[in-house]
């Protein structure tokens, strides 16, 4: 499998705020294909095993050096060849023997960073073996790990205006006539489960594009802000600080690039647990300034053992990830990018986590007994603010337009499955 990237374009690319269709026209993107330039460019370098720098005349040494030690990052394994003016021998392309579709799948850099290690091939035999250094190019990526919840506003607040946030739609506009029939007798009798119209043509235009700060505060069926009244002027400062941010893509593709933590983080991906969701596991998945929150499954202690895999080594791999009482539930995410400041994401990202005191009211809520998850989640969202992302559709398929089976890593988070 062979990429070609442009030297000279490479970190342009990678930090755009064009999505496929934007470029393309929808004509030519299939309409399941939800992706951004910056996607799609992570996703090709990822999956290959032979990665051609283009147009390396274009660049001085510096930036060069700098790319393919961004694309080793992304890549550890895959072999790269710098050329200029597209000349390539053909035996470095064609005829290679080096794509396995098992191995691609488990390449990238994320998944190898979250693994620690990795499987190196020394003298026909594997082994495991300290991660290659690419400080040299001034690559370094690390884990963040965390074993408490988000408060889901306070990560909001953190990355709001610093990247192009990009949410599921929580409604099926896929339904049949009968159950749009349905919903249209339901809205002329006023039924209190009926879709307010402007909060669906703001999630309608959600898939199309990223919603602005007042689109993405979801609200009730009958317009109103979830959040309780009584915190009114809590709320107002929160408002005037949204309200600041800038909103179109390209505004915020600008200030990530200008943010002195952000700007050179290229990619990450992994685990994400909010206090607000108990049961379900999110996938945080960033391409340069575009970052995707959405549901990836259910935490495996919340499911019967027989549904984890069939394979006995995945399963031992799962139960690794279990800690205490709470299993599974985490925050693992990798982060990749240029000369990254671990110490500081750390820390912001430790802000946003629930303090020790409202982790322990977390744990008396869960630990109650007579009361179900839907009433528990309830006084969970009235205790934390979970109104600025999208709800999480239990099933969805998150391929992104990938052929069936080319899992690419996206779902395995470390375990190969």
């Amino acid at each position: 499998m062979v990429t070609v990237v442009d030297a000279f374009r490479f970190f342009a690319e990678f930090n755009t705020g064009e999505f496929l269709t934007d470029r393309f026209g929808r004509d030519e993107v299939p309409a399941e294909d939800e992706r951004t330039i910056s996607d799609l460019m992570a996703d090709q370098i990822e999956f290959a095993n032979v990665i051609v720098i283009n147009k390396t005349d274009m660049v001085d040494r510096k930036t060069c050096e700098r790319v393919r030690g961004c694309i080793k990052a992304l890549n550890p394994k895959a072999k790269v060849v710098e050329t200029k003016h597209s000349k390539v021998a053909a035996g470095d392309i064609v005829g290679t023997g080096l794509f396995k579709l098992e191995e691609a799948q488990m390449m990238s850099g994320w998944l190898a960073s979250l693994q620690e290690m990795f499987i190196m091939d020394v003298n026909g035999k594997k082994r495991k073996a300290p991660k290659p250094e690419t400080l040299e190019y001034g690559i370094n990526s690390f884990v963040y790990r965390a074993r408490k919840p988000f408060d889901p506003m306070k990560l909001y607040r953190l990355l709001a205006g610093k990247f192009v946030l990009i949410q599921p739609d929580p409604y099926d506009e896929d339904e049949g006539e009968e159950g749009s029939d349905a919903q249209d007798d339901a809205s002329d009798k006023g039924s209190s489960n009926a879709v307010d119209s402007d909060e669906d043509e703001v999630m309608s235009d959600a898939r199309s594009k990223p919603a602005t700060h007042e689109q993405s505060k979801r609200k009730d069926s009958k317009g109103e802000d979830l959040v309780g009244q009584e915190e009114g002027d809590e709320n107002e400062e929160e408002d005037a600080f949204l309200k600041n941010l800038p909103t179109e893509p390209s505004a915020i593709v600008a200030a990530k690039a200008a943010d002195p933590v952000w700007a050179k983080m290229h990619r990450s991906k992994g685990w994400l647990w909010f206090a607000t969701r108990p049961q379900q596991a999110g996938s945080w998945n960033t391409a340069g300034a575009m970052l995707r929150v959405e549901y990836e499954q259910d935490w495996y202690c919340e499911l019967p053992e027989e549904e984890w895999a069939p394979d006995e080594e995945v399963k031992a791999a799962i139960q690794k990830d279990f800690v205490g009482e709470w299993g599974d539930r985490r925050q693992e995410i990798v982060f990749i990018g240029e000369s990254l400041d671990e110490k500081k994401i750390t820390q912001m990202l430790n802000s946003c986590l629930l303090t020790n005191k409202e982790f322990k009211k977390w744990e008396k809520l869960m630990r109650r007994k007579g009361v179900d998850l839907e009433r528990k989640e309830e006084k969970l969202n009235e205790w934390w603010d979970d109104s600025y992302w999208a709800e999480w559709t239990v099933g969805e398929e998150h391929d992104h337009g990938h052929a069936e089976g080319n899992d690419h890593g996206h779902h395995n988070h470390g375990h190969k499955h």
